[in-house]
């Protein structure tokens, strides 16, 4: 307890049973504000140090239990009460870091006897206590930030205060990386991330946004704008690549991952352009790295008969997606018509 500070009845018991028992002690240092001698219950009181160190007092305790008209004192008991100067020790709890949460619980120390409150120093809105005088009471806000919380305990005209600092994060649950993309032909593709949107329109300045590789064939994309979610990516080398987007504020951290696939342009081949006499049948066989189909009802590899002069595309599709086509010209020429003229009759 503290000099000016009040203590609580000190009540003995026994579990002796069939008599009764009275108690007496003694202290021995009266000038904490407690009689030397008395029988009974230690009463409340209130405590004085005049001094400029803690006074510690021994009380000891002794029992005499009475049965039948006989009566004998048991072993004495000691204990301590010790009142500390002046100066009220305080300590406002260890700071703390919220994620996704805007109220917490305080946790300073027990003021004793003396009388404690909480205020608010700082922070960009209004702490709301659930009950200020209490050394543990709940503290709540509408807006994510950083508080700073003062802890204030009094004694005997004397008070003395402890701050503690208490950071509430807003989880950055809107993040994403994207939807996943397969792009043909190039070796840069731009992403599709999102960024969180946080309370009040900005970013607090302790967050961060990042862009990772995790996977492919070339182990140093690089980013226009890493820290932008919709930053361009250019690799040296064409493939199935994983990346990842990082939100972090303060103790809340969100990812997500996108797969991008960058895939040449498939090799296709119709073939030489052909030509053929009217009725006789062709054969395109085209080649590339996928699935080869043609137009105009042409199956690739099987002949076929054309009727007329014409244009016959070619197309490969791989398993990315990607296509590429060729054209062959098939020319079908008419028949010839031969005349030899009348028949002669000579002598």
């Amino acid at each position: 307890v503290y000099n000016g500070g009040n203590t609580t009845t000190v009540a003995f018991t026994t579990d002796r049973s069939g008599g009764t028992t009275s108690y007496s002690w003694t202290n021995d240092t009266p000038s904490i504000g407690l009689a030397a001698t008395g029988s009974g219950d230690i009463p409340a009181f209130t405590a004085v140090n005049s001094t400029m160190a803690p006074v510690t007092a021994t009380i000891t305790v002794t029992p005499q239990f009475t049965f039948g008209g006989l009566s004998c004192d048991g072993p004495p008991e000691t204990f301590t009460i010790t009142v500390d100067d002046g100066v009220p020790v305080t300590n406002a709890g260890l700071d703390q870091e919220i994620c996704a949460s805007l109220s917490t619980t305080l946790t300073a120390n027990d003021p004793l006897g003396g009388t404690g409150l909480w205020s608010q120093v700082s922070g960009p809105g209004t702490i709301l206590f659930g009950d200020a005088s209490a050394y543990n009471t709940s503290a709540s806000s509408t807006i994510y930030g950083t508080y700073v919380l003062r802890w204030s305990v009094s004694y005997g005209g004397t008070t003395s205060t402890d701050d503690v600092i208490i950071t509430f994060n807003e989880d950055p649950v809107q993040a994403a990386a994207g939807s996943d993309q397969d792009i043909c032909g190039t070796l840069s593709a731009t992403l599709e991330g999102i960024a969180h949107s946080y309370q009040g329109g900005t970013a607090p300045a302790a967050s961060t946004r990042q862009w990772t590789y995790v996977s492919g064939p070339d182990t140093s994309p690089v980013f226009s704008d890493a820290s932008s979610p919709t930053s361009t990516l250019t690799v040296s080398t064409s493939g199935s690549y994983v990346f990842r987007w990082t939100e972090t504020n303060g103790n809340c951290v969100r990812t997500d991952e996108v797969s991008i696939d960058l895939s040449d342009i498939p090799n296709v081949s119709g073939g030489p352009d052909q030509e053929v006499c009217y009725g006789e049948s062709v054969t395109l066989s085209g080649t590339g790295d996928g699935t080869i189909s043609w137009d105009q009802g042409v199956i690739n590899g099987t002949p076929f008969i054309p009727t007329q002069t014409g244009e016959y595309h070619v197309s490969v599709l791989n398993g990315s997606g990607c296509s590429n086509s060729d054209t062959v010209v098939v020319t079908v020429n008419p028949i010839p018509d031969a005349d030899a003229g009348p028949d002669q009759e000579v002598c």
